[in-house]
């Protein structure tokens, strides 16, 4: 999202790092960013790992779409084990407003609709077999966010810097546990 903005070289500098260590390494990984814009979720798939380096943040971020979109891309790969790792500040926000529930009074896609719509993606896309994992790089007022939608499993960063080092930290623990 637009809070981001001030970070786009580090994230993409970081991002690439981790991508070309999991390359290197013979794991297979994609890279994709999201924001919202004028109703639409925009899921931008980085082809190349160089191509990193043209992510731009702006726009809304509705959190759970952009989970979903992502569990529906990652259904098509054969692989055995499946990592979604989401870097998030745990506070979607889009302007367009959303139903609840069938039938419902559409709600602003912020708070709490949007904490539990991100919950319920995450939660689906671990029934599918798919280990969702954040990197959380919000505020401590935020933390009970992120333990509402991942549980347990997010780690807390609060430099960049230092991103590459906690995901590579991450991926290995999570492989030890497969």
């Amino acid at each position: 999202s637009t809070s981001q903005t001030n970070r786009v070289e580090t994230i993409s500098s970081q991002a690439f790092i981790i991508a070309e260590a999991l390359r290197k390494a013979g794991i297979p990984c994609r890279v994709l960013s999201f924001c919202s814009m004028t109703g639409y979720t925009i899921v931008r798939t980085f082809d190349k790992n160089r191509d990193i380096f043209e992510y731009v943040a702006n726009g809304c971020n509705r959190d759970g779409l952009a989970i979903r979109a992502t569990r529906k891309l990652m259904s098509t790969e054969q692989a055995e084990h499946k990592m979604l790792i989401v870097l998030s500040d745990v506070k979607p926000n889009d302007v367009i407003r959303i139903p609840v529930y069938e039938g419902a009074e559409r709600v602003p896609y912020d708070k709490k609709a949007g904490l539990y719509d991100t919950a319920y993606e995450v939660r689906r896309a671990r029934s599918d077999g798919i280990s969702v994992i954040c990197i959380f790089t919000g505020d401590d007022e935020d933390l009970k966010s992120a333990k509402t939608v991942y549980g347990s499993d997010f780690v807390r960063i609060r430099s960049f810097s230092t991103l590459a080092d906690t995901v590579g930290k991450l991926i290995k623990t999570q492989i030890k546990n497969l």
